[in-house]
């Protein structure tokens, strides 16, 4: 299950020696289980399954957030099938 979460960054800035008093939000995403195959019957790599981990989770930040993952469009047609919900 995809968790993302925002405002951390605020919470504990870089260098504090305690949290700051902020708010913090944590959002949800839909379980999915990680194909070992594709439709294809080509393997899944690692690669492949922790890019389609990390592009879930990017899809539950705000754009400006997800740094190398914004493109979620091409993202999601190389990484088509990898996910599977459950």
């Amino acid at each position: 299950m995809p968790v993302g979460l925002t405002g951390t960054r605020e919470c504990l800035p870089k260098g504090a020696r305690w949290p700051r008093r902020t708010r913090v939000t944590v959002t949800f995403g839909k379980p999915f289980v990680v194909a070992t195959k594709r439709a294809d019957g080509t393997r899944v790599s690692h690669e492949d399954a922790s890019d389609a981990i990390m592009a879930a989770i990017a899809e539950l930040l705000p754009p400006e957030q997800r740094g190398e993952f914004s493109d979620l469009e091409s993202l999601q047609r190389r990484l088509e099938g990898v996910r599977v919900p459950v």
